[in-house]
């Protein structure tokens, strides 16, 4: 079995990239893709907040050793 890349923000921000010109091409039927785009932008909320919690563990793991 293949091994499947890391989900970062960089992907996510391209995959939405790619979407957003797909919906733009199709025109009035681009509609169809917009479940596909809701659900990338849901993922780099999280995907954010993943990074800001760990900024947070982070300093405060530098907090206790200083």
């Amino acid at each position: 079995m293949a091994r499947q890349a890391p989900v970062t923000i960089e992907r996510i921000e391209r995959a939405m990239d790619e979407v957003a010109l797909a919906i733009d091409m199709a025109g009035d039927r681009g509609t169809i893709y917009l479940p596909i785009y809701e659900r990338l932008e849901r993922e780099l909320q999280e995907c954010r907040a993943k990074q800001t919690t760990l900024s947070s563990v982070r300093a405060r793991l530098e907090r206790l050793s200083a």
